[in-house]
Parts: C-alpha cells; sequence; structure tokens
C-alpha cells in the first residue's frame, strides 16, 4: 500500500506508524514528480483547514477511474485556534475577523492525537497489517507524550514568557506552553525577543518530528532563559 502526506512533519508520523507494512511518499505542492506517486496512494494524508488542498486535488486527478484515495484530514481531529486574537495575532484582519490557523503539528498533544487518527485510517485501508499500525501509533502516540512533558518541563522555567517571530505559526506551540507569540516587528526598546524558527524541517538536522521540536526549543531558550 502507497499512502501520501502533505508536509515532512505529517509525513514522518505517517511513515513511523507505516513501519514497513506500507510505502509513504511526501509530495510537494507544484512538484513534477508528484504526479506518479499520486496515482500508487490508497491514502493521503494532509493537514487541511485550508493548507494543502492542492493535494486532495492531486490526488484525485492521478487515481486510477473508480478508485478514489482515502483522504484524512488530520487537522479535523484537534481542536483548532484562529489567526487574530490570543495567542497570536497576524494583523491582518482589520475589521476582527480571524481564520483557522493550520499549523497544529506544533504542539506535541495535537500530534498525539493526530498520530492515532493515522493509525485507524491505515488499519481501515490495511486490513492485514491493522494490528501493526495500531501497534506502532500507540507507540508513537507514547513517545509523543513524552516529548511534550519533556518541552512542558523547560518551558516551564523561562523567565520571559513571550516572542516575535516572523513566521506566523507558533499560536498552537504558544498555547500549549503558556507563552505569547507575537509577529515580528523593529526592534524597539522592551521589545520581546525575535527568533527564527523552523514549522516544517525536514532537511539533514531536521529529519524527524521530534528533532524539530527540538530544534525550535533550544532556539527560543537561548532567547527566552
Amino acid at each position: 500500500m502507497t499512502v501520501a502526506a502533505s508536509v515532512f512533519p505529517i509525513y514522518d508520523l505517517v511513515r513511523r506508524v507505516a513501519g514497513p507494512d506500507a510505502d509513504v511518499v511526501l509530495l510537494q505542492e507544484g512538484s513534477a514528480t508528484n504526479a506518479e506517486a499520486a496515482g500508487l496512494a490508497r491514502v493521503g494524508v494532509m493537514v487541511g483547514l485550508g493548507l494543502d488542498p492542492w493535494m486532495q486535488k492531486a490526488l484525485e486527478a492521478a487515481a486510477p477511474a473508480g478508485k478514489p484515495p482515502k483522504i484524512l484530514k488530520v487537522g479535523d481531529h484537534v481542536p483548532t485556534l484562529t489567526t487574530t486574537g490570543k495567542p497570536f495575532d497576524d494583523g491582518t484582519s482589520a475589521a476582527g475577523g480571524s481564520t483557522v490557523d493550520p499549523h497544529v503539528w506544533l504542539d506535541p498533544q495535537r500530534a498525539s492525537v493526530m498520530t492515532k487518527a493515522i493509525g485507524e485510517e491505515l488499519a481501515r485501508a490495511d486490513a492485514t497489517h491493522a494490528a501493526a499500525y495500531r501497534r506502532r501509533a500507540d507507540e508513537l502516540s507514547d513517545a509523543l507524550d513524552s516529548l511534550d512533558k519533556e518541552v512542558e518541563t523547560q518551558t516551564s522555567a523561562w523567565k520571559t514568557r513571550g516572542f516575535a517571530t516572523r513566521e506566523p505559526d507558533y499560536g498552537y506551540f504558544a498555547d500549549r506552553y503558556h507563552l505569547h507569540a507575537a509577529p515580528a516587528a523593529p526592534a524597539a526598546p522592551g521589545a520581546v525577543p525575535t527568533v527564527t524558527l523552523d514549522a516544517v524541517g525536514g532537511g539533514p538536522d531536521l529529519d524527524s518530528y521530534e528533532k524539530l521540536i527540538r530544534h525550535d526549543v533550544g532556539v527560543l531558550a537561548a532567547a527566552l532563559r
């Protein structure tokens, strides 16, 4: 069975739940290499919440006639935040409106819940290996719960609770660990530290979900201690 995913953090969760029982591919928006992989996929795992609609279109367009892939939108399985208001206000809605923030994976607690949903979706699509998918999902969920406790212990000791970032993606992380994320602005006396974080990872040094989260925690720790 081939499974497609849309962004690296979700891809990493999917491939670890899949283990040796499914081939997992990372699709990239606009890539010419998507068509072949998309045509093989029996399951597509995407974030949803307006982040990656291109993926569902690509999978459905490439699917054999009458055999559309199953689509799992992991963002539908967790509570969501908006991009306006606390803890992150991107300043784009002067009229007071808001949109859903799709960067749900940046909270390990939500990632743990999404992992269980991935395990169930793969189990439904491939009953032969259902028990193995569920077992690996449980193991990964436990690992993410441990990561969450680790990060909570570190962040609770920070004296500075606010930070600014040019990447408007950190509302879920800030909400989970009782921080305040603000949009980056020109430096001013008393301004909160401005940091450069990575929301997606996937590079040689950030090739797992845990490495991505720990990298950003390390960057923030250096600025907020």
